[in-house]
């Protein structure tokens, strides 16, 4: 009984589908040039444009095995052509304008071939089946159609069938199947008849159909449901799109267990829809889970056989259908179920509409490379039993790969003796086979999480595989060796300079100073700092300008028990004096060279005594300082204007530390500390030099200014490590004598993308110098990811690595959920280098830092960066760029970060921004005088996702001085 209703279901489904038809189907006059249907001029057009190109041919091999007579295979195969027009046609052109050209009936040639040699390399056979399905069809010429018949042994036989698409449709191969069985028989049975020729032949269909009036009320159907912007789906993909399509392909294949075949089904019923519906709508899912898109357009196709007459009859009836459907992260898979039905309903409703006649009258946005509306299908249909060549011969059709794809991603789900199967069918110009193998795997956890609970939310369906679930939540990776020391950072580089008492521990210009002299000098710091605090954690301003003094008082005020906030003088007054007022400093250590400055301040001022700091060392009792103590406040630029100060404890910055330890091959002998002590990448150098008994070489001001004196600081002083931004090592490497900087064995390159040319570059002027690319937000200690690039496999996009330092790192979608491999998300941040809140802003911590989802046991935090990334096949993560940096352009998605990162890769080009600019459609002003700018557009074209481009980089033009100077502020 339930049978019959899941029966009288599907036909109520089937009746809502079918049209009565208008007018009766009259044969062509005879002599009337014969026209091309709707769909027929679609794929003429696109083999015309690609005549060399087989993704349209359609090919299915059939094996036989027993007792083929072949005589009478040959004359049912004749019988079918010669009954069928669509066979013999071919398609000329007149005036302009293509028209088909019955040819008369003559003798088919049949290729023989004979692998009995090979008829157990099942590989090669393969082989020869493609080269033959993929030969081009002459439309012109013709024919349309191709058999080759392949010997295997006596008693097993290949029949490869080749038609262009432009002939037949997956219906019409049923139809051919069917007539080709039944006259065999007839044949072998003595019977001399012939298939039928129809009442009407295809190009009466084709004129009808051209000849009808464009239903006005459904095309008013479609302009509204596609009004506005057309979104473009953007899956995860592994190579860019190139600027010309190569339809090359493959597919992935799996049959579902019989058990969750028949819940699918049954929950289709219980949910009174069609298994179609209900696998459509978990497409919908798979979709919107790797792309965070809630707007999604799937084309399916449809046929066009309304008239009784056209049930069979070979021919292409095929249309598409575009499928819209929107929903959001709360809506329950019952409801999107609803949903899809509702849309399917009304699209198959309203298909008389031919897709032509839609683009011409939307006009979307069109890329030569791409499909109108959608860039994914979705198929569905019920494998027909295999048909009768009679009891001594044994039929089976196989599934052909044909390695042709003509859109991005195509699920075709078949249902064979209730069992389903899904194929997806991919691009390899875009995708590889492991990432549609795990779209496979997803697809498959999502159809089980629905049959289990279809009222859960699609945004909340298991779709991880447990491999990704154990990479994107693995905690043991990057535990240090080491246990956290519960002491200050100042204990351990105190503990380094008393095995150090002689080394130099911070240079100077020409000065240095030795660990001996630095625990001197800031025991002196300390013991004023005492005097003030009597042994209070306070905070404590550092206001020195770059020189030796700084890092004592730097450690003098850690050494006091307080935390440091650094003040560059150079910061205007109104920012320091908001600094100093925030963090509610007590006084402010200075010296003899920014005395002058901090009178302008209201603060207690602490001098450095240099002459008091060359007398003989004094001993002091220093105050215990514990790991979750303050170590320094650093300020950062907030988005409403306002600087907001990130807490760091010592234990944030030892963790940190040690992880460098660990983490890099070697540790510094002399470090170059070229950043500003109050910006965070400063700390990176400062304490991993000396918390390693290094030499910390520190730059003058504006040292990347004059590149030759730069040069000459890193050999005088041997520098063996330091950190830049990539656009100022790749402007080191181009302008200074290479002979210079043999000594550097680490070059760390940070705060900017790291380009694939940089790397390059570097490994071709200096081998033996390791290159490493790290990332990191103030918030969680200066870094948290790291990359150590290979000159062997230098990779076109440069990734920021994998966790460090015991870092944990989740891309996470917008509910806070992991998304898959390739998905983009956001970066959050969790672990001991976190900072955990704000200074004074409670209501900016509460929204930065967000309860672990993962980690719900010990209640630990997250930092939402703002950053987006995705996890790579390999598991390291790529930099995306910002949240609030990602635009619209006509539809497509871009990334300023992206654009900037292929302007970067010109070889004319040092450094740029990219900037939006709404009233002009430029998206990148470049300031060079001798730019070749064709040359320019030509690589960005190339890097970036051309169908965000066109019409968009029309012109680039140099910046004026004004503009110029807002350029070099936003790149500070």
């Amino acid at each position: 009984m339930e049978e019959k209703k899941k029966s009288s279901l599907l036909s109520q489904w089937k009746l809502k589908q079918q049209k009565v038809p208008s007018q009766e189907i009259e044969k062509v006059v005879e002599g009337e040039p014969l026209k091309l249907s709707n769909g027929q001029q679609r794929l003429w057009l696109l083999q015309q444009l690609h005549p060399e190109n087989p993704f349209y041919n359609y090919s299915e091999a059939y094996r036989f095995q027993g007792n083929l007579n072949l005589k009478n295979l040959y004359l049912a195969l004749q019988s079918i052509v010669d009954a069928h027009d669509i066979l013999r046609t071919t398609y000329q052109i007149v005036g302009g304008l293509p028209v088909a050209k019955v040819s008369p009936k003559e003798k088919l040639h049949i290729g023989e071939y004979d692998l009995s040699i090979d008829s157990d390399n099942k590989h090669k056979i393969d082989q020869i089946l493609l080269v033959d399905s993929t030969r081009p069809f002459d439309l012109l010429n013709g024919p349309v159609i191709r058999f080759s018949l392949y010997k295997l042994t006596h008693k097993k036989y290949i029949l490869l069938l080749n038609i262009h698409h432009i002939a037949t449709d997956k219906w019409s191969m049923g139809i051919f199947r069917n007539q080709l069985a039944k006259q065999y028989k007839a044949l072998n049975t003595g019977l001399d008849e012939k298939v039928n020729s129809p009442d009407i032949q295809y190009q009466d269909y084709a004129s009808w159909q051209q000849n009808k009036a464009v239903d006005e009320k459904q095309m008013d159907y479609w302009l509204k449901k596609l009004e506005g912007e057309i979104p473009i789906l953007e899956l995860p993909k592994d190579y860019k799109r190139p600027i010309i399509a190569s339809y090359k392909g493959a597919f992935i294949k799996q049959t579902f267990s019989s058990s969750l075949s028949k819940s699918v089904l049954d929950l289709s019923y219980k949910l009174e829809t069609t298994p179609y519906v209900l696998l459509l709508s978990v497409y919908y899912v798979l979709l919107y889970r790797h792309t965070n898109q809630k707007d999604i357009l799937i084309g399916t196709p449809i046929s066009n056989r309304d008239h009784k007459s056209l049930e069979d009859l070979i021919g292409f009836f095929n249309d598409t259908v575009v499928l819209r459907s929107k929903f959001d992260e709360n809506t329950s898979f019952v409801d999107l179920v609803k949903i899809v039905r509702k849309t399917t309903l009304e699209a198959f409703a309203n298909k008389d509409v031919a897709f032509e006649d839609l683009v011409k009258a939307i006009k979307p946005d069109r890329v030569a490379n791409m499909n109108p509306f959608f860039n994914v299908m979705f198929l569905y249909h019920s494998v027909p039993k295999s048909p009768d060549f009679g009891s001594d011969l044994e039929f089976t059709q196989e599934v052909f790969d044909t390695h042709v794809a003509k859109f991005d991603l195509t699920l075709y789900i078949a249902e064979e003796n209730n069992l389903l199967t899904s194929i997806f069918e991919y691009s390899s110009d875009l995708f590889n086979e492991v990432t549609i193998e795990r779209l496979q795997d997803h697809f498959s956890l999502l159809l089980q999480g629905v049959v289990e609970n279809p009222n859960k939310k699609i945004s909340a369906i298991p779709m991880l595989t447990s491999f990704e679930k154990e990479v994107f939540l693995q905690k043991e990776s990057n535990l240090l060796s080491v246990e956290i020391p519960k002491k200050g950072i100042h204990d351990i580089i105190t503990d380094i300079a008393r095995a150090n008492l002689n080394k130099n521990a911070v240079t100077f210009g020409s000065e240095s100073i030795t660990y001996q002299e630095l625990i001197t000098r800031s025991n002196l710091v300390a013991k004023n700092i005492l005097e003030i605090t009597k042994g209070k954690n306070e905070i404590i301003g550092l206001c020195i300008r770059r020189s030796i003094d700084m890092i004592v008082g730097l450690l003098g005020i850690l050494k006091a028990g307080c935390a440091y906030l650094p003040l560059d003088p150079t910061y205007p007054k109104e920012r320091i004096d908001f600094m100093l007022s925030d963090a509610n400093v007590l006084a402010t250590v200075s010296n003899a060279n920014t005395l002058a400055e901090m009178t302008e301040f209201n603060s207690k001022v602490i001098r450095i005594n240099t002459d008091e700091a060359n007398a003989e060392e004094f001993k002091i009792e220093l105050p215990i300082v514990r790991s979750d103590d303050m170590a320094y406040l650093i300020y950062t630029s907030g988005s409403s204007g306002k600087p907001k100060g990130v807490p760091i404890s010592h234990g944030n910055i030892i963790n940190s530390t040690l992880g460098r330890k660990e983490f890099y091959d070697t540790n510094p002998d002399a470090f170059l500390l070229m950043s500003s002590i109050s910006f965070d990448s400063s700390k990176a150098g400062i304490f991993w030099t000396l918390c390693t008994g290094g030499n910390l070489v520190i730059s003058d001001r504006r040292l990347e200014q004059d590149l030759a004196k730069l040069t000459e600081v890193i050999k005088n002083n041997e520098v063996s490590h330091t950190l830049m931004l990539p656009s100022l090592y790749s402007m080191l490497l181009d302008n200074v004598e290479l002979t210079k900087l043999q000594g550097l064995k680490t070059v760390l390159v940070a705060g900017e993308s790291c380009a694939a040319n940089l790397c390059a570059k570097h490994f071709e002027k200096l081998p033996n110098t390791n290159l490493y690319n790290e990332y990191g937000p103030t918030e969680a200690t200066v870094w948290c990811i790291a990359y150590k690039i290979n000159k062997s496999a230098i990779p076109s996009v440069i990734p920021i690595g994998k966790p460090v330092a015991r870092a944990s790192i989740y891309i996470l979608d917008e509910g806070l959920r992991l998304v898959p491999y390739g998905a983009k998300g956001e970066i959050f941040i969790g672990g001991p280098g976190l900072s955990g809140k704000y200074l004074n802003r409670p209501e900016l911590t509460e929204s930065a830092y967000v309860d672990n989802p993962f980690d719900k046991k010990y209640g630990t935090k997250l930092y939402k960066t703002g950053d987006l990334g995705r996890y790579l096949s390999d598991g390291n993560i790529e930099f995306l760029g910002r949240k609030d940096e990602q635009i619209k352009i006509r539809g497509f998605r871009v990334e300023l970060d992206e654009v900037q990162k292929a302007i970067i890769n010109h070889r004319t080009v040092n450094n740029a921004i990219v900037i939006l600019k709404k009233e002009i459609p430029d998206i990148a002003n470049i300031s060079s005088s001798d730019m070749d700018t064709n040359s320019l557009i030509e690589l960005i074209e190339n890097r970036i996702n051309v169908e965000t481009l066109n019409n968009i980089l029309e012109s680039i033009e140099l910046l004026s001085e004004e503009e110029q100077d807002y350029v070099n502020n936003q790149l500070k």
